[in-house]
């Protein structure tokens, strides 16, 4: 009878000390559970930022084209066009307004960065335009090299608006730091959309390289039957 009780004691205090040797990883799997669950949901919130920024901003001219309608102290002028700075303003407004409850905080360092490119296929030539920070606190990840990569050859010509959002995520609760991951957390996202106002403008239309290039293909074929 005592050594059955001595057992059961025994089982008792292993029992307890498994416990307390696997409670500070239970601790840790759900913070980390729970630190990855409101990162997840702000980056969503980030994303949708983006993109509705992206869309609105497709939808209007970024530029002030005519300076008879401008008055002091607005600058206006029409070649080259000048930057309309209300247009990025409100952009950047609407993508904070809709990714609340999140906010941007300048002394970490979050941005909102929009860049505008024209697109020349006819001609092979991508011109960037205006790139506008709100806070100036970042740079563009954007080069004109890396959005030709995202271009079909046999598009039509066309502009384009990039909006990226940079964010630093601060740990709630401050535990999953200790596995190695940062404090705070660097949160990076953008959308594209195309933006009709930024397409190069229409009076290189006869422009003899842009109808030798657009015609090129017809012609080497012409010159194969011909030499056959």
């Amino acid at each position: 009878m005592i050594l059955g009780i001595f057992i059961k004691n025994k089982e008792k205090g292993q029992s307890f000390v498994e416990l307390i040797l696997i409670f500070p990883i239970l601790m840790l799997l759900l913070a980390g559970m729970a630190e990855f669950g409101n990162l997840l949901n702000d980056y969503i919130n980030l994303v949708d930022g983006a993109r509705e920024g992206a869309r609105f901003g497709s939808d209007f001219d970024p530029y002030i084209r005519i300076p008879e309608t401008c008055i002091p102290p607005v600058i206006c002028c029409s070649d080259p066009p000048c930057d309309n700075e209300t247009y990025f303003l409100t952009v950047s407004n609407l993508v904070e307004q809709t990714m609340r409850p999140v906010t941007l905080d300048t002394t970490s360092g979050d941005d909102v960065i929009i860049s505008l490119y024209s697109v020349d296929s006819y001609l092979g030539n991508t011109t960037p335009g205006r790139i506008w920070k709100k806070f100036n606190n970042q740079e563009t990840r954007f080069t004109v090299d890396i959005i030709n990569s995202r271009l079909v050859n046999t598009a039509p010509n066309t502009g384009i608006l990039v909006v990226e959002v940079y964010y630093h995520y601060d740990q709630i609760l401050k535990l999953i730091s200790y596995l190695g991951l940062p404090d705070p957390v660097a949160v990076y996202t953008y959308a594209i959309m195309p933006i009709t106002a930024v397409e190069p403008v229409s009076n290189n239309l006869f422009n003899p390289q842009r109808i030798f290039s657009a015609y090129q293909p017809l012609i080497v074929e012409i010159n194969k039957m011909v030499t056959q």
